[in-house]
């Protein structure tokens, strides 16, 4: 009742306050009246109830409409334990969005003459560095560290998991997991995230520089926006107005998270300092007297140059640490972040003069969500469309050449790559006048034809997806999500048989269990041979399935990445126990149909093994 009533209060004094809580503006507002102050109540009332429906602690939030800065505070408690009101001094982890301040940073460093973004990391760093294949004919370049196009999956567990009070300084932080930089793809092919860029493009900064990296980025970046107290550090101010993270279930508290690499998740800020962060954006580089980006800046920012689909004419992607979105036919630009029980998102238009950024103290992704939907929803409202929504009418285009089979080209997850290319093979095909991409665990895409090789998505009203053949002549699908390579038929159909095989196995593994397993219990099977030739082929592949099926439930994805790639070395251990088995099973006396569970059980543990022996995984 009392945390109700609480919650009451806060309601009626975010509705109260609202108009107090306005700022100055960018420029002269173009529209600003009584019924405007009534939209952004309406809007506050509405966030507050998902607030209390969602369980959120606290939400920080900033607004732009009109090139006017409606709202720049916070509402909610700081902690469920203490219930500490928060206010517009409260500070938020904002996680990769300090990769936008990466981008910054490096269109900054290239201004100062420090690098161009097209040198090779090689240049700064040495070829040894960076463990590249294809270093001689395709060099890892600076840009490639931005976005998100170096070949890289994700950082280690080691690296992302490490957390000690005392900072510790880049080169200490890539002497955790050196084979973490090793390029999986070639360089400038595919965008696939990875917290493992942001780190080595700081590194770069620091040795032409002389400062380190967060020197660098206050200096050049958050003293002009005049972002006094934001900071990568847990400093004194940060400890007095830091909200608590919250986990998943909303009872637990999450203690600061210290990382290795800061530059790509650890900025930490206000609701009224982004105030001057979104309105550098929505000003094109501008911000009150400072000019911290030129107009061709600027438009770099936004523009994705290095993958494939960008050198196609596909504009849609990740670019300088942000990315693009649509709303509404509204074309928007920004980031997300998450850090230790922190949820943070932004976009901007400079087009519409419109923004927000939203923080929220809990690690609940489908509330932020909606909470970004509402607010969208309000900043985008009588705001005109972009672009005119495309018919359905084709643009000609011979869209035979695209069909066929494919297969996941890159993954941020190196042992979730193998198991994609697995259970969720495409197939493309002709349906009417448009592609259809479908797979087994994923809903069905349809992409209309824009010309060039590039295509929209149903609804969208421009091209988010473009089709590239390689130099080799490989047929590469990349999309604003994933990236896809053509296979053969044979090559599909071998996949889709061996699983089909694998899954046949496991489940008359089953079936027999309950033909053997009453018989152990009533003491029909004696003796261990019995027991150990049938238990442990029944064990072999739910190794690998129950740890992918934990990954999609745990709070924890850290450990569900862990989970997945130690369930390898366990299922390697299982199937060289049932081969041993086996060998021994020709001299024991069991069944004939235990004999053929362990040979079955043999070829699909061999079918399964060679693929992660192929994909190392193992």
């Amino acid at each position: 009742m009392l945390y109700r009533l609480i919650n009451l209060l806060l309601l009626l004094g975010v509705v109260m306050t609202a108009p107090l809580s306005m700022a100055a503006p960018l420029s002269e507002a173009t529209s600003s009246s009584k019924a405007t102050d009534k939209q952004l109540s309406a809007l506050l009332t509405d966030l507050e109830t998902i607030r209390v429906a969602q369980q959120i602690p606290a939400i920080g939030l900033t607004l732009v409409k009109n090139n006017q800065l409606l709202y720049a505070d916070a509402f909610g408690i700081s902690d469920i334990n203490t219930e500490q009101a928060v206010d517009h001094n409260s500070m938020f982890r904002l996680g990769s969005i300090s990769k936008t301040f990466a981008g910054l940073a490096a269109l900054k460093a290239q201004e100062l003459g420090y690098f161009r973004l097209t040198d090779s990391v090689s240049q700064y760093l040495g070829e040894q560095f960076i463990n590249n294949p294809w270093q001689q004919t395709h060099p890892v370049k600076i840009v490639n560290l931005i976005e998100h196009t170096a070949g890289f999956h994700d950082i280690s567990d080691a690296e992302f998991s490490h957390d000690q009070a005392n900072p510790i300084a880049l080169a200490a932080a890539f002497e955790i997991s050196p084979q973490s930089r090793t390029v999986r793809w070639q360089p400038g092919t595919h965008c696939s995230y990875s917290n493992l860029g942001a780190p080595i493009l700081a590194y770069i900064i620091e040795q032409t520089s002389g400062l380190s990296y967060e020197q660098f980025v206050t200096r050049h970046i958050l003293q002009p926006l005049g972002m006094t107290y934001s900071t990568y550090f847990k400093d004194d101010y940060v400890t007095e107005h830091l909200v608590t993270g919250h986990g998943r279930d909303g009872e637990t508290t999450v203690p600061y998270w210290h990382l290795a690499y800061r530059p790509f998740g650890a900025l930490n800020s206000t609701p009224t300092e982004m105030a001057a962060f979104l309105q550098m954006l929505i000003n094109k580089g501008q911000y009150q007297h400072h000019t911290l980006l030129s107009d061709t800046q600027f438009q770099r920012l936004q523009t994705p140059q290095s993958a494939l689909s960008a050198q196609q004419g596909l504009h849609f992607g990740y670019a300088l640490g942000l990315y693009t979105s649509l709303f509404n036919g509204i074309t928007l630009y920004g980031h997300g972040g998450t850090a230790s029980g922190h949820l943070a998102d932004y976009r901007y238009s400079s087009k519409h003069g419109l923004g927000f950024a939203v923080m929220i103290n809990i690690n609940r992704s489908q509330a932020l969500t909606q909470i970004t939907d509402r607010i969208s929803e309000f900043l985008t409202k009588d705001v005109a469309s972009d672009t005119t929504p495309m018919t359905q009418q084709a643009i000609p285009d011979d869209l035979s050449r695209y069909e066929g089979y494919y297969q996941y080209a890159s993954s941020r997850q190196a042992n979730v790559w193998p198991i994609l290319n697995t259970i969720d093979l495409k197939r493309l095909s002709i349906s009417s006048h448009h592609l259809s991409l479908k797979g087994f665990i994923r809903s069905e895409v349809e992409l209309y034809p824009t010309g060039n090789g590039l295509f929209r998505e149903t609804g969208q009203p421009l091209a988010t997806a473009a089709f590239i053949t390689t130099d080799n002549q490989t047929q590469i699908l990349q999309t604003n999500h994933n990236n896809f390579r053509r296979i053969s038929f044979l090559h599909y159909w071998g996949i889709v048989g061996s699983v089909a095989f694998a899954i046949a196995v496991v489940v008359l593994g089953l079936v027999y269990a309950l033909v053997w397993l009453p018989s152990k219990l009533l003491g029909k099977l004696p003796g261990a041979h019995n027991t150990w030739s049938r238990l442990i082929p029944l064990a072999c592949v739910p190794t690998l399935v129950i740890p992918l099926v934990l990954h999609q439930t745990m709070n924890s994805e850290t450990l569900g990445y862990s989970l997945l790639a130690y369930s390898g070395y366990l299922f390697v251990a299982l199937s060289a126990i049932c081969l041993l088995l086996s060998t021994k099973a020709m001299y024991w006396r069991i069944s004939t149909l235990a004999k053929v569970n362990l040979t079955l059980n043999n070829l699909a543990n061999v079918i399964i093994g060679s693929y992660l022996l192929v994909w190392q995984v193992i």
